[in-house]
């Protein structure tokens, strides 16, 4: 699968990411996961482009901003620049204070590359920026329509299109799956998923087989041959986006050349997508040899049967800086022990989490509810540890779909609220949420603890995770007596 390796020198993330300190990773092929048919497994391997997503800001100085700015150009095209500039390849012109500056949005550093797609193609897209947020799409811009996708992995982890339904409620908004409209021959089982557009938050990972389709509305969105023996061309773009009323709007801009080759008028195959069930408890089997490097505790004991984290994500009363607090609630949503009081900004004295592992060291299953109560979206991500977003159906009824490959996520948006959060006038936004005048839904995820050890949960907008808003967590093996 695909991830990606970073600095993490807290207070300074954000800038070294912002200088280049950032890079690919993969484990294992892509034919691990993928077989196309009338291709071989080495062919396979050897159709994936690595796209790295990251951002330069260059200022009239020729001084790279550490400190990213999205008022740095404006989130769309107007007519000055249109005219001025024309289209945004690779790139935005300063706006206001920082006109005369760049800021680049570079492809594996590349600005505005051109992608060869020879029949069909895997692009493994990372975005490895400090705090940019990409809507990615397919475009054909002659024809102001977009090209489905066939989704392949997510987060590192392919995905199992059995129910789509269930995908779609477990994408936690990343995107909206639908049933790709032509399936090849031999026909493939399960029907291969597409999507036009996808939400990519700062350390999102995703790899999607493309081939030239006609979107046109006649053209029903289907692979086809492109009609000149020169080939076709569609350009990967990302929207214009907003995160929220105090969030910040990122800008739309082409990222890449797609270029279709004629390729002898075949038509470009889809994937058969073969996941690997995640299995935790075999995951703790191989790393229980080190958990007796961890000191266990009598003082950290599993959370009672029906029994949940809450964990708030905003900005402490009176503060510009980032924040979090948790709490425990029981069964019906009752809060048990010290209520959280207010969001607080990371350091190393703060109170964290520590929970244990099962009995004989099994793997620690653990709900936690996301509640996000400021007026910006922000992103959950937890080192060592994928997670399961849950439905309300799960929720309600506790029958969680079991953890597979599906589902598995290691970052996931978690949206702003709505209201008065504290950030008008003063008010605690934990207590705004309490008495209603904040509104914010709770994301509900499920995460199977594996291995002990130190590890952070944090939002990955880089800029929120320097300003405070990261939390240790501790995962000792399980207590012991005598």
């Amino acid at each position: 699968g695909l991830y990606w390796i970073h600095p993490h020198l807290h207070g300074l993330t954000s800038a070294q990411i912002s200088m280049g300190m950032r890079g690919l990773i993969t484990i294992g092929n892509v034919s691990d996961y993928v077989s196309i048919y009338g291709f071989n497994r080495s062919q396979v391997d050897s159709m994936v482009s690595y796209l790295a997503l990251q951002d330069s800001q260059v200022q009239s100085n020729g001084i790279i901003n550490t400190d990213p700015d999205p008022t740095f150009c404006l989130a769309d095209v107007n007519a000055y620049e249109a005219a001025n500039f024309g289209l945004r390849n690779g790139f935005c012109p300063g706006y206001g204070s920082y006109s005369g500056g760049t800021w680049f949005h570079t492809v594996s550093g590349n600005v505005y590359p051109t992608v060869d797609v020879s029949g069909q193609e895997i692009l493994a897209i990372a975005n490895v920026s400090e705090s940019s947020s990409y809507n990615i799409q397919l475009q054909d811009q002659t024809n102001n329509c977009n090209m489905l996708m066939q989704i392949i992995a997510v987060d590192g982890v392919a995905v199992d299109t059995t129910d789509t339904q269930a995908m779609m409620l477990a994408a936690g908004g990343k995107f909206i799956p639908v049933p790709c409209p032509d399936n090849t021959s031999p026909s493939i089982t399960p029907t291969p998923i597409c999507t036009k557009s996808i939400l990519m938050v700062p350390s999102a990972r995703v790899e999607v087989l493309v081939a030239y389709r006609d979107c046109t509305q006649g053209g029903g969105n289907k692979i086809v041959v492109p009609t000149s023996q020169q080939g076709a061309d569609a350009v990967l773009a990302t929207t214009s986006h907003n995160t929220g009323p105090a969030g910040d709007y990122w800008p739309q801009i082409n990222l890449a050349d797609i270029h279709f080759t004629y390729n002898s008028g075949s038509l470009g195959e889809l994937a058969t997508v073969l996941p690997t069930p995640y299995d935790s408890a075999l995951l703790a089997s191989e790393i229980q040899p080190l958990n007796p490097n961890v000191s266990p505790s009598q003082a950290c004991q599993p959370l009672p049967s029906g029994y949940k984290r809450r964990i708030f994500f905003g900005n402490p009363t009176n503060s510009s800086e980032f924040g979090l607090a948790y709490e425990i609630i029981d069964q019906n949503g009752n809060v048990v022990g010290a209520p959280a009081t207010d969001l607080i900004p990371f350091s190393s004295d703060n109170p964290y989490i520590c929970l244990s592992l099962g009995p004989n060291n099994a793997p620690a299953t653990e709900i936690w509810e996301l509640i996000n109560v400021a007026t910006e979206d922000h992103t959950f991500h937890i080192h060592q540890q994928k997670f399961q977003l849950l439905t309300e159906t799960d929720i309600i009824t506790g029958d969680v779909v079991p953890s597979s490959s599906a589902y598995l996520m290691d970052n996931v948006q978690i949206p702003h609220a709505l209201g008065n959060c504290g950030d008008s006038d003063g008010t605690n936004p934990i207590d705004d949420w309490r008495s209603g005048a904040c509104k914010a839904r709770p994301m509900t995820v499920q995460l199977n603890f594996s291995a002990a050890g130190d590890y952070v949960y944090h939002c990955h907008i880089l800029q929120h995770e320097d300003g405070g808003m990261m939390q240790k967590i501790t995962v000792i093996p399980f207590p012991t007596t005598g």
